[in-house]
């Protein structure tokens, strides 16, 4: 990508005045936090998308690269999610393998059903826990 043209994109994302969201009024303070935190976005936006598009060899910024981006700049708070939800999964893995080795060694103990039972309830938890945050 020609120095120009990044420099005109990079103008043209700090130039742009994002528009306040519909519904309740921000404070004059509220309103150029927020203004300053998408101008913000929208250059750490810009620059992930040229790293992309220059990683693929690209003379252009697709929409591809874009999504890329916006996936790269993530919160992150949905990395966490997604790994306790990843761990709950793992959990429950677990509590069904005892399950599984429980049922085909007829072997009901007290020992056998809460090493069956104790990964269910805490995969189950952390799974469902994270059910709709990571987005």
């Amino acid at each position: 990508m020609a120095e120009g043209a990044k420099g005109g994109a990079s103008k043209a994302a700090e130039s742009m005045s994002p528009a306040a969201p519909k519904g309740m009024e921000f404070s004059r303070e509220g309103l150029v936090e927020y203004e300053e935190t998408v101008r913000s976005y929208m250059v750490d936006l810009q620059e992930a998308s040229e790293t992309i598009a220059r990683h693929k060899k690209s003379d252009t910024i697709a929409a591809f690269h874009v999504q890329l981006a916006t996936d790269a700049l993530g919160s992150g708070k949905s990395e966490v999610i997604e790994r306790l939800r990843e761990i709950g999964i793992l959990v429950i893995g677990a509590g069904l393998g005892f399950l599984t080795v429980m049922i085909t060694t007829s072997s009901y103990t007290p020992k056998n059903w809460l090493l069956t039972f104790i990964p269910l309830l805490l995969g189950g938890s952390a799974y469902f826990y994270c059910w709709g945050r990571a987005s």
